[in-house]
């Protein structure tokens, strides 16, 4: 059996495509007679007529979106793992025995462990910690009830969401305090994973630096030797140029090579964790999400302490880098203290 389903709509057609058998059903619900034009009444009320998952096919076709391929996490999320069991082996029983002391080796992989386990409880944490806004209307303060001045209503969901809730393609939910979508751990950084989020970046600096520093000086005290047999240009230009890491095999100096093959690929995650450290740090203290930023919102930008408190929560502050549990938050997501008077009115889907 074939369904087709056609829904026109501000000069938009939408099809959906079922087979199951030798029978064939067509369903037209285009608004307006005699192939006139529709108003504007009529398009709304065919797109509320159709399905939930419908609408957002829709939306994301009207709006040029795409939808992530949802099995882009089961090569991600492994690669990430690979790498970090990699640079770990590598640091504690190559490098740092190479470059240090009996004594010193201890202390330096020690740190270096503790840094990998607290990345890695972040990571999960970020992969399991959701900020979906459940519309739960007895939960939710008698304050917020009475005032829904800031309130969007999401057509793909079909409910009332809360302020600064974006309805995500890709999970298909409104989420809490949306910044983006994250395919590294297939879930939206929000109200309740935000904190693991920068926490994890950070993490990922720390230990991306103090990979690249010890492979890098590995390369020139250790093998300072091969890499001058197979070319006068400094090791920094061998690090930075890929093609010049093949050269090592060339000469079949194959550990020289693993070196620079590591070095090159953590360098590419201490770019992001550089690049995301300054900008969600920068959220951070403006106390805005990434569509505030971009759209110059800064209605609920309430000063630089405030705003932290939002996010890691009434804690001491050294707690937010040792302690990756959860906290409770000043805010639960759906009411928010915001500026008066802001001048800004942006509703979003």
């Amino acid at each position: 059996m074939t369904h087709h389903h056609d829904c026109r709509s501000g000069g938009m057609t939408h099809h959906h495509d079922c087979r199951s058998g030798g029978m064939t059903h067509h369903h037209d619900c285009r608004s307006g007679a005699g192939g006139d034009s529709p108003s504007r009444d009529e398009q709304v009320r065919a797109f509320l007529n159709l399905p939930p998952e419908l609408r957002s096919d829709h939306l994301r076709h009207h709006m040029g979106g795409s939808r992530r391929n949802k099995r882009l996490p089961y090569i991600t999320i492994p690669v990430f793992l690979a790498s970090v069991t990699v640079d770990t082996l590598v640091v504690v029983f190559f490098a740092n025995p190479a470059l240090y002391s009996a004594e010193r080796v201890n202390f330096q992989n020690i740190v270096f462990l503790m840094l990998i386990a607290e990345l890695m409880v972040n990571f999960y944490k970020l992969c399991t910690v959701r900020s979906v806004y459940k519309p739960l209307y007895e939960d939710i303060a008698e304050e917020t009830k009475a005032s829904k001045a800031d309130w969007t209503y999401c057509l793909v969901c079909g409910i009332e969401r809360p302020p600064r809730a974006t309805h995500c393609f890709d999970c298909e939910k409104c989420i809490l305090k949306r910044d983006h979508h994250c395919f590294f751990f297939n879930n939206c950084i929000g109200h309740y994973n935000c904190r693991y989020f920068i926490v994890f970046i950070m993490y990922l600096l720390f230990i991306t630096s103090l990979v690249v520093i010890e492979l890098y000086d590995l390369l020139t005290y250790n093998y300072k030797g091969e890499v001058e047999q197979m070319t006068s240009v400094s090791p920094f230009w061998i690090c930075v140029v890929p093609l010049w890491s093949v050269g090592f095999l060339a000469y079949g100096l194959f550990t020289p090579f693993l070196i620079v093959s590591l070095l090159q690929w953590t360098s590419i995650g201490l770019f992001v964790s550089v690049f995301y450290s300054g900008w969600m740090l920068n959220l951070l203290i403006e106390g805005q999400t990434t569509f505030e930023a971009t759209n110059d919102i800064r209605k609920y930008d309430n000063g630089w302490k405030s705003n932290i408190r939002q996010v890691f929560g009434t804690v001491i502050p050294v707690v937010y880098f040792i302690y990756p549990f959860d906290i409770s938050l000043p805010s639960n997501g759906i009411y928010w203290q915001s500026k008066l008077n802001s001048g800004h009115s942006v509703r979003r889907l």
